[in-house]
């Protein structure tokens, strides 16, 4: 598959809510995912309802690998492997009672990467109801995509809690 079809096929089931598939389908096994977090975010939002084993995996850290000026000053969640991504996406949607808007907008495609905006209107176990945006950047390489990186403010998602371990968390 080429960029546009892989972009295209994410939106589309995207669009569903059916994001286990998407991933199983389009992300490589050794996918990268980096987003922006909060310690209240690694804790009570991604380790709900999950073993510690599988919790201590999911929150891989990579030192140095993030510093650059577009996550300069942001804590940053650096997700490894097509399973952790999973529980990742499974547990965050797992927090979600009820989807009342999902929009995904078209894709952007250049050479080997696409992005989208995404916003979720969601009542959410923790939070109540709530509007998540986010800018979702991909790196497609030889038809799946390798690299994930989503860009949002998470003030605007969940609150910092004091409990947490920094080792979760890139600064």
């Amino acid at each position: 598959m080429n960029t546009t079809i892989v972009a295209q096929k994410l939106v589309s089931l995207f669009r569903e809510t059916r994001f286990e598939t998407a991933i199983s389908e389009l992300f490589a096994t050794n996918i990268i995912s980096i987003e922006p977090t909060t310690a209240n975010l690694v804790n009570e939002t991604l380790t709900t309802g999950v073993s510690t084993e599988t919790t201590s995996s999911m929150n891989t850290v990579v030192t140095n690998t993030v510093s650059n000026n577009i996550t300069e000053g942001v804590n940053v969640l650096v997700t490894e492997g097509i399973t952790n991504v999973i529980a990742k996406y499974n547990n965050l949607t797992s927090l979600v009672s009820e989807f009342h808007n999902l929009w995904v907008s078209e894709p952007i495609i250049v050479d080997n990467f696409f992005s989208f905006t995404l916003k979720m209107d969601v009542t959410h176990t923790i939070l109540g109801r709530t509007t998540i945006e986010e800018l979702c950047v991909y790196n497609v390489v030889e038809g799946k995509i390798v690299r994930e990186q989503l860009f949002f403010t998470p003030s605007n998602v969940l609150v910092p809690s004091e409990n947490y371990s920094s080792e979760n968390i890139i600064k």
